[in-house]
């Protein structure tokens, strides 16, 4: 017989992970946003970054991306990705194909990068519900354009 030990921190693992990107082509430049609530429903983390000039569809994998790897130091045992966009829902899933050339290169990032983790589960919500993640992608960018010192990569954290 055998037997899984698991640890209280492992099971509180289980969380929902809103991403969204947004872009600014006359200011060349992309924010991502990326709200984490656990399995209440709880928000227990937010980030947002400023990246440069990409599509609006990139820009959605982008914050995805972000989102993934920002996770692996938390180690959950599963997520489920949540995005207002359909065209990175259905692609992940399988259940359309990816035709440009850099949305399948970031598709294929993305898929790899979700591998490290025990599952992954793509899900669609309608913009209404993905509404705190657009606000941290439209401010990140908000916040740079008004700083403007630099076009280096700005990176903030939400609680710890």
């Amino acid at each position: 017989m055998k037997i899984r030990l698991l640890n209280r921190s492992s099971e509180a693992k289980v969380w929902r992970v809103y991403t969204d990107g947004a872009i600014q082509p006359l200011y060349a430049m992309s924010g991502l946003g990326v709200v984490v609530c656990d399995e209440t429903g709880k928000m227990v983390r937010w980030w947002q970054a400023v990246a440069g000039s990409m599509t609006c569809n990139e820009a959605e994998y982008a914050a995805a991306l972000f989102a993934l790897k920002r996770l692996e130091a938390f180690r959950p045992l599963r997520l489920t990705l949540c995005s207002d966009s359909q065209v990175l829902v259905n692609q992940m899933r399988g259940d359309a194909q990816t035709h440009a050339p850099d949305l399948r290169r970031m598709q294929q990032m993305l898929s790899e990068q979700a591998r490290r983790f025990g599952e992954v589960r793509f899900e669609y919500v309608p913009r209404e519900v993905n509404r705190v993640a657009d606000a941290l992608a439209v401010t990140a960018i908000l916040r740079l354009k008004a700083v403007r010192g630099s076009m280096a990569r700005e990176w903030v954290d939400g609680p710890r």
